[in-house]
This record gives structure tokens, sequence and C-alpha cells, in this order.
């Protein structure tokens, strides 16, 4: 189950009762216990409880030991940060090298640190899903994809659907990125597609722009360099899977 706040500082808020209303509605789900704890970090606050480690430290200590005393046989599992990074020259996150970051010296790195290297709570367990997200060769920035194809028809702004080619189908849950590089780059979230080849693509906000037949198309793992899409949470629940499958989740 998860519950509100993806910030240490909303985590650890201190308005009355906030704690009190989030056991609350644990304690609600009939014919639930729980014995185990997962903490999962979200990217909402670029500068993650502001620039200071010790403080991160300190709130996200505090998250723990709330917890730590609202059951204190569960152990806390803790994990790291996904990607977070801007797209450069246009490219919609199709190029790591484009990419913009606050790696190594930025807040959500450092907690990461932290995080596997300690100390620790005795009864705090890291589990590191920050390689699902970044691409290898450039750390901090998102994974990309090798899918690439075209345009087969115009597209109006307006139209919340395309029609692609390429080798093979694009992904559902994916960014599509029409024309990356140039200036009339968008990004759109794949909900749905169809066909064997050219494929209908639906997206799930209209386009703002008009994009010429035969215009260049991408996918990105990202559609705004926080939030991770549908590829990149599948491959963050192998790793868990892979904690599951070693011992290191109950």
């Amino acid at each position: 189950m998860t519950i509100a706040g993806t910030r240490p500082d909303d985590q650890s808020s201190s308005a009355p009762g906030q704690y009190e209303l989030r056991m609350k509605a644990l304690r609600s789900i009939p014919n639930r216990p729980f014995n185990a704890i997962i903490s999962e970090m979200g990217q909402n606050s670029l500068s993650i409880a502001g620039p200071s480690l010790w403080l991160f430290q300190r709130i996200e200590t505090s998250w723990w030991q709330y917890w730590r005393e609202a059951c204190p046989s569960c152990r806390i599992y803790q994990t790291t940060f996904p990607s977070h990074a801007r797209s450069a020259n246009n490219s919609g996150w199709t190029n790591a090298a484009d990419q913009t970051t606050d790696y190594p010296g930025g807040m959500r790195w450092k907690a990461s640190t932290w995080f596997r290297d300690g100390p620790l709570p005795d009864y705090v367990t890291t589990l590191d899903v920050t390689p699902a997200f970044c691409d290898p060769a450039h750390p901090g920035v998102w994974r990309t994809s090798d899918w690439t194809g075209a345009l087969a028809q115009p597209i109006s702004h307006g139209e919340n659907h395309a029609v692609v080619t390429g080798a093979s189908p694009p992904t559902i849950g994916d960014g599509l990125v029409v024309e990356p590089d140039a200036p009339e780059m968008e990004v759109k979230t794949i909900y749905e597609v169809s066909g064997s080849g050219p494929w209908t693509v639906g997206l799930v906000s209209p386009f703002t722009k008009d994009h010429p037949a035969d215009a260049r198309v991408a996918l990105a793992y990202t559609s705004d360099g926080t939030h991770p899409s549908s590829t990149l949470h599948k491959a963050g629940a192998a790793i868990i899977e892979s904690y599951k499958a070693n011992g290191s989740l109950p």
C-alpha cells in the first residue's frame, strides 16, 4: 500500500495529526496485517528538503523512527531515487548526452549514497533501484531507447493519434517523441497501439503543433524528466523481484 508523500519533508510533516491520519488509513483496511514497510523515494522536490544532507538525514530518520514505533517488529526497506534530468537541444530525452542533471552533487544523489553506504538504523535495509532508471554510461540521466521511426501521415495540432512506421511497434506507456532535435519537438505518452505496421498510436494528450509526414519519431522513457515511463517502471519492478529472489526482501 502507498500513502501520500514522495519527499522526506512531506513524509515527516509536523502538521497536527498527519502521521496519525496515515496510520488510521492503514488500520482501516480489514484483515490486512503488515510485517514490513517499504519507503519509496519519489522526485517531486527538486531540492529534496534543501541543500543540506544533514537536514535530509534528520527528516528521513524521523520518518523511519515513526514507523518503527508504529510497528517495532517490522523491518523498513528504503529505496533510492530514480533519475531526474532536463532535456537540452529539444532532444526529448532521446539522447543521454543532451540531458542536464544535478548529478553527483544534487541532494537526491547524496541521499542515495547515504542510503547505500550508511550509517543507517539497524532496522533499515536499502533497496537500490537507481540502475533501472539511469543510463549506464551517463550516471544521473535517463536511460534512452533505440527505437526510431517516422510519421506515415501528417499530424495537425489538436489530434491525439499518430500513424508511425518503424522496425517494431512503439511501446505502450512510453513517450512518443515527434521531431526530436527540432524546435517543433513534442513528447506524448502512448496509451494504445494498433495495426501491424504502420501502427496507429493513441496518445494521452493532443499535439499542440502541426507535424509533416515522414517526420522522425523516437521513444523516450520519460515525458517530463521527472516521472519514469512504463518501461522503466517494469525495470524497477524487476529489481524488486530480484531482491525477493535473493532473500533481501521477505
